[in-house]
């Protein structure tokens, strides 16, 4: 997995930097099912004026595109909350390509009964 750091990041120091990769395996475990080299994260890391800390996260796989923005004063809660908001969505997605699979097998068994 191909993980990108965008503006922002260049402030960021080594173990900042491994905290963000340790989270970014979740994502990788969950979406382990696409090829590995076809798989992107993105993070954009920004601090305001007002010391608020603004992550940007988005995983990129083929067909979808998970993006998340979450603020917090502290870096590793921003980081906290965008992880899980983009776990949270790709479970979603995941459910409902599942849930859409599921139906139109349904489907095509009732169609081929009559």
């Amino acid at each position: 997995m191909e993980i990108k750091y965008l503006s922002g990041a260049s402030k960021l120091n080594e173990s900042e930097k491994g905290y963000i990769e340790k989270k970014a395996q979740k994502t990788k475990k969950l979406l382990g099912e696409h090829e590995p080299n076809l798989l992107r994260a993105e993070f954009e890391i920004r601090q305001d004026k007002s010391g608020f800390w603004q992550i940007v996260m988005s995983a990129v796989i083929p067909g979808s595109k998970f993006r998340v923005e979450k603020k917090d004063k502290d870096m590793r809660k921003a980081i906290d909350s965008a992880d899980e908001a983009l776990l949270k969505k790709i479970r979603r997605s995941k459910e409902k390509k599942r849930d859409s699979l599921r139906r139109r097998k349904k489907a095509s068994e009732v169609a081929a009964d009559l």
